[in-house]
């Protein structure tokens, strides 16, 4: 019973962000930032690099205009999803409409779909993963 509540506690910290990474600091860049036509929603298109012992993809993140991906404590509540890749310039997003966002990449490898739709406000916020 110890034994969980350690491990409970651990994956916790973990994906609270406290240890960004065990075998070396996790970096994130911001690649790529846009307001929806409405001016309500931001998404964002990180790049995350865990080092050499742990791979690096793309997260993309939706949430109310201006909110801060890194200091935000309900940070995880934003991403719409995330997917395995190396540093590849032709990954983009893009609004269709106020209620639309095209993810657009030639290969999405490990795609992890956290929310289909997201609402932010009084908009519900759709997501098309589309290769090229």
């Amino acid at each position: 019973m110890l034994m969980r509540a350690i491990a409970a506690g651990l994956v916790l910290l973990l994906s609270a962000g406290c240890f960004p990474n065990l075998a070396g600091d996790t970096h994130v860049e911001t690649v790529k930032r846009l307001t929806s036509p409405s001016g309500k929603t931001d998404a964002v298109l990180e790049f995350v690099s865990g080092g050499a012992t742990v791979g690096s993809g793309y997260v993309v993140l939706v949430g109310p205009v201006g909110f801060d991906t890194a200091r935000d404590s309900n940070r995880d509540k934003y991403i719409t999803g995330s997917f395995s890749r190396g540093k590849d310039p032709a990954v983009d997003i893009a609004w269709t409409n106020n209620t639309q966002l095209t993810v657009r990449c030639a290969e999405f490898r490990d795609l992890y779909l956290n929310q289909p739709s997201l609402t932010i406000g009084k908009e519900t916020i759709s997501v098309d993963w589309i290769k090229n």
